[in-house]
């Protein structure tokens, strides 16, 4: 009776998990650490998964999270690779202590999805956003362009320097050119290091830096 029980626990452990689409593989994405570069500067990446940093460089690269999600680690010669995991869904920005800034210089990002949504939609094959710099007091919005495929949705928000959306706006249906173009106000904003997010089905397909100037 006890061998009947644990087989039917078992069977239904399986059944959830295909229900559920399975337990999350743990991935491990890559950011390789040069002399004044992060590449990829931006990475997307699930929560628990590894994000592995490696030194091929020359110079010290200190590494610093923007908004404290992470300790800072030093990447030189005698610390050639760290590995780090983040579980919240958000945008984390970091920068190299010594040749960089949030947003400026020697920086990247590491975009966090929520499970089971990073397949649903693709990268657009163009984003572009006008002007950038982009000043609040003369300029006042700020456009942004891209392409996506026909009949998604999704948001375009504006982050600021710690990953807190400041804007958000809905992306509505495209026709059949896919082509999109929203404008976002930033009359009201303090200067500053910005980042634009496209998020389309759920899905994170893009971000890219904006400055905002007085």
């Amino acid at each position: 009776m006890r061998f009947l029980t644990r087989q039917l626990a078992v069977f239904g452990t399986a059944l959830s998990l295909l229900a559920s689409g399975g337990a999350h593989a743990q991935a491990t994405i890559n950011v390789s650490v040069s002399d004044n570069r992060y590449s990829p500067i931006n990475v997307t990446a699930a929560p628990g998964d590894n994000i592995v940093f490696t030194y091929n460089g020359q110079s010290s690269h200190p590494t610093v999270s923007d908004n404290a999600a992470f300790a800072t680690f030093p990447m030189n010669s005698s610390n050639r690779t760290r590995t780090i995991t983040l579980n919240a869904a958000g945008v984390y920005g970091y920068h190299c202590q010594l040749h960089g800034s949030a947003g400026s210089g020697m920086f990247g990002t590491i975009t966090i999805q929520p499970l089971g949504t990073r397949a649903e939609a693709t990268p657009p094959t163009s984003f572009t956003t006008f002007p950038n710099p982009v000043s609040a007091t003369r300029d006042e919005r700020v456009t942004v362009s891209f392409s996506q495929r026909a009949g998604t949705d999704g948001k375009l928000r504006l982050l600021n320097v710690i990953g807190r959306v400041v804007r958000e706006t809905t992306v509505h249906q495209a026709g059949e050119t896919g082509e999109t173009r929203l404008s976002l106000d930033v009359a009201d904003l303090p200067a500053g290091i910005y980042f634009t997010s496209l998020v389309l089905g759920e899905r994170v397909v893009e971000t890219r830096r904006l400055i905002v100037q007085p």
